[in-house]
Parts: structure tokens; sequence; C-alpha cells
């Protein structure tokens, strides 16, 4: 395999591993994920000479990785969901910015599997529409209509939530 196929490999691995983190919302979870798309793609390295976005491709093998975890995990009826995020790569929030931080992960996870998807490769990752529709493989129309229907939950529920306490304290 040639060698500017490695480093490419190695470029996107920070982004999988950002996706798998917001996916999965548990850092050891996030890190099977990648573990396991990174080789499946060294397993077929041969194919990806012929590919022409591996960054797309590799979001897809990951995407497709964390469908089968799930099916496996729904077979074995043994599935925790852990809300932690931690990474050392940002800086710990101050009082009144970690409870926004909260307020958004709890709106966050009552958004579908699907949803979350969209608006994490398109918010999160930067993706275009068609790119999110190659990776999820579905039609860019409903790239559109998911993303506009989690932004438009997202904005509801937290227009619902009460104003911060703390931001009503000067000191």
């Amino acid at each position: 395999m040639p060698d500017y196929l490695d480093a490419e490999i190695v470029r996107h691995i920070t982004a999988l591993r950002r996706y798998a983190i917001a996916l999965t919302r548990d850092i050891s979870q996030a890190d099977d994920l990648v573990q396991e798309c990174l080789a499946r793609a060294l397993k077929k390295r041969r194919l990806l000479i012929n590919v022409e976005d591996i960054r797309a491709y590799l979001f897809r093998m990951l995407h497709n990785v964390r469908i089968d975890n799930v099916r496996a995990m729904a077979r074995q009826t043994k599935y925790v969901k852990e809300c932690s995020v931690e990474s050392e790569d940002f800086t710990r929030a101050s009082q009144e910015d970690w409870i926004d931080v909260m307020d958004f992960a709890s709106v966050f996870d009552t958004l579908t599997d699907d949803q979350r998807s969209v608006l994490l490769l398109v918010g999160l990752e930067g993706m275009t529409y068609e790119e999110t529709a190659s990776i999820l493989d579905i039609p860019t129309g409903t790239v559109m209509s998911r993303l506009s229907r989690a932004r438009e939950s997202l904005r509801a529920e937290l227009n619902k939530k009460p104003p911060q306490l703390l931001r009503l304290v000067e000191g």
C-alpha cells in the first residue's frame, strides 16, 4: 500500500475519534469504535487505492461499525449508557458553562440516533450534505430533513430550560 494512504488514514483519526465520542458519549466505547474502524480499513487496505474520498470512506466505515455494535448490544440486552465525555484537549468549563453543557447534553440525548448522526457530521465535522448522505447511505434530502428536525427539536427543548440562577448572581 502506498505511504500516502497510511498518512491519509492517520490524518483522520482525531476527527473519527471526536465523532465516535460524540456518538457514544463514552471515551472507551469511542476508542473501541475507532480501533475497529481502523482495523477494518487496514484489512481492506488494497481497496483504498481506488477510493476517491478516504475521509468519507472512514466515516462511513465508523458509522457501520457503530451500527454493528448497537445491534450486537441489543441482541445481548446489555446496553449501558454513560454520559461522560472527557478529553485532555479542552479546558474545564466554568460552573455556568458546565450547566449549559449538561443542559445541552440532556437535550441532545433526546434526539434519535439518526438525527444525532446527521447533526454531528454536518455541525461538528463540517461535512457537506452530500458527504453526510454518502456516509450514512441515505438521500441528501433525508439528511436535510433530519438536520432540520434535529435543530428544531434542540431549539424547542433548549427554550424550555429555565434561565440559570447562577447567572443572576453577580460577584
